[in-house]
């Protein structure tokens, strides 16, 4: 579930790839 979680967040923010890798460190957090 983490890795799924994962691509499709870094999926939906590709403009940001910096911002992505935050954002998806933070949604594992609170998933």
């Amino acid at each position: 579930v983490n890795i799924g979680a994962k691509i499709k967040y870094t999926s939906r923010p590709k403009v940001s790839a910096s911002k992505s890798n935050n954002s998806a460190e933070r949604v594992e957090v609170k998933l």
